[in-house]
């Protein structure tokens, strides 16, 4: 058998094919690359009362689906049980809260824990500390909002998104406020 190649004539025969087409079987497939990404929360950021603003960030995670986010949590506390944290945007290289638009900056420690599943966690349920957005927007000074006994509502659901409501949070300069975070997953 002879095979054209661009011209010129190379001889070869059935078993030259059988060889390449062997060959060619053997190598690995392309990696997947979508399975590669990890799942990303998309949230949005509401606050009203002593400090407005609305804004949206996303929150990519380490675990691989929005399914495994719902069904593991998101994060595992010092003694390595799961949690649901409440999405926040990464931070900015110096450590400080990340940027959800129109200057202003959040972060917040707020979490389902121990996290057992989709579900509405409440009082002894939710962990949470503080909660920082910047005053005024851009500026270097935040508001360091401390969480009172009732925290608010988290609920998540099977496909990992969810919300969490909150009111009455105050920082030590008297300012009070209120809000909610939102977020899909995909």
């Amino acid at each position: 058998m002879e095979i054209a190649v661009r011209g010129k004539r190379v001889i070869g025969g059935a078993g030259m094919v059988a060889g390449a087409a062997l060959l060619w079987a053997m190598l690995p497939a392309p990696p997947n690359v979508e399975a590669a990404r990890p799942a990303v929360l998309h949230g949005t950021v509401s606050i009203s009362g002593g400090l407005t603003f609305t804004g949206s960030f996303d929150d990519r995670l380490n675990v691989a689906t929005c399914a495994d986010a719902a069904k593991t949590g998101t994060g595992k506390d010092g003694l390595g049980k799961p949690m649901f944290l409440v999405p926040s945007p990464a931070q900015t290289p110096d450590g400080n809260p990340g940027p959800v638009g129109g200057g202003h900056t959040f972060e917040t420690d707020a979490a389902a824990e121990p996290y057992h599943g989709p579900g509405t966690y409440t009082g002894t349920g939710i962990t949470a500390t503080q909660l920082e957005a910047d005053m005024p927007p851009g500026s270097q000074d935040k508001g360091i909002f401390a969480f009172p006994t009732g925290i608010g509502t988290l609920t998540i659901n099977p496909d990992a998104s969810g919300s969490f409501q909150f009111q009455g949070l105050q920082d030590p300069g008297s300012v009070t406020i209120s809000g909610q975070v939102t977020w899909t997953c995909s």
